[in-house]
């Protein structure tokens, strides 16, 4: 019984998870997942960069394997969208002021970090872009 983070050096961002499978075989099938288009869960967001690797947090008892991967999806600020009963819109909550914070982008635009993707696409960003 494991618990496990999955990280890329590309990133701050972290996945949790648990298993009962090796770490190696765990990884790999997130990976066959991923490659396959058959999962869309939150690890995705790191599964997209070819450098991503896998780490044991902990062994807890099986009794409290998920109780452990619960406590370091919260204590990690992970991607994971689902905690054992936590609803998607208790998550969305949970983390709405994280998505919602302002940023101020070079091209001197204020955003909110959700919309920093699409704000990079921007004509606005892109013209900024072409004059730097």
């Amino acid at each position: 019984m494991s618990v496990y983070k999955i990280s890329s050096p590309q990133t701050e961002k972290v996945y949790v998870g648990a298993t009962t499978e090796t770490l190696a075989k765990r990884l790999s099938r997130h990976q066959q997942k991923f490659r396959t288009n058959y999962g869309n869960g939150s690890v995705n967001q790191l599964l997209k960069f070819d450098d991503c690797n896998i780490e044991l947090i902990e062994n807890p008892p099986a009794d409290q394997l998920n109780e452990r991967e619960n406590f370091w999806i919260k204590e990690l600020d992970s991607v994971n969208i689902r905690i054992d009963g936590r609803t998607y819109k208790e998550w969305y909550l949970d983390t709405l002021d994280k998505y919602t914070a302002p940023f101020e982008c070079e091209c001197g635009k204020t955003i909110q970090i959700r919309c920093k993707s699409a704000h990079s696409r921007s004509k606005k960003h892109m013209d900024f872009k072409m004059i730097v």
